[in-house]
């Protein structure tokens, strides 16, 4: 893998509502490695659908995209 700044390491979901999918890309190797222990674990609900060497795209139901409050 190719090496880039902290700040290059990003993350971006899409979706909209017509579609039942949601994309994910991303740059940060902290998420690849979170996204494809789910892609092990639910091959039938997540997926790598692209990969360079630097970033990987999933698509999965929007439905498994949450929102939370972070309350402390």
């Amino acid at each position: 893998m190719l090496k880039i700044t902290r700040y290059e390491q990003e993350t971006i979901i899409n979706f909209n509502t017509q579609d039942q999918m949601a994309t994910l890309y991303t740059r940060d190797p902290a998420v690849m490695r979170k996204v494809d222990a789910l892609v092990i674990d639910y091959p039938d609900i997540f997926k790598c659908i692209g990969e360079t060497d630097i970033d990987k795209i999933y698509e999965m139901p929007k439905s498994v995209v949450t929102y939370r409050k972070n309350i402390r």
